[in-house]
């Protein structure tokens, strides 16, 4: 016969039911990221015509927030392991929200790209 190995059972989570919480934040995290790049479709028109540029152009926009939201990754691997996870994140977000809400108030597309693209990207 085989050697059975204990198995140990616990009757509370042994973080006290901490890592649900962070479960729902990373999923929260990713579903309004990806929601925000993928949603970018809807304003397009409104952008076309408010800067009156054509669609190559006003799609850069988008094309720089997926960009920038992915190879954002590196460095944020990097600096996790310097300054830790929670401090890199905390940061992140609050780069993105001040990327988001500066784009309210862009008249031109060349700083649509920097805020909605590059700054709320990363």
């Amino acid at each position: 016969m085989a050697n059975k190995k204990a198995v140990n059972y616990y009757s509370e989570a042994p973080d006290g039911g901490w890592g649900w919480l962070v479960v729902l934040s990373s999923f929260l995290s990713n579903a309004f990221m990806v929601g925000t790049i993928k949603s970018f479709g809807v304003y397009f028109p409104y952008l076309q015509e408010t800067f009156g540029q054509d669609a190559a152009s006003t799609a850069w926009v988008s094309s720089i927030m997926g960009a920038a939201s992915l190879f954002g990754c590196l460095p944020a691997g990097a600096l996790c392991n310097v300054f830790g996870c929670r401090a890199v994140v905390m940061t992140g977000s609050l780069l993105a929200a001040t990327g988001l809400l500066s784009s309210m108030f862009v008249t031109s597309l060349a700083v649509m790209n920097l805020t909605a693209g590059f700054i709320t990207g990363k």
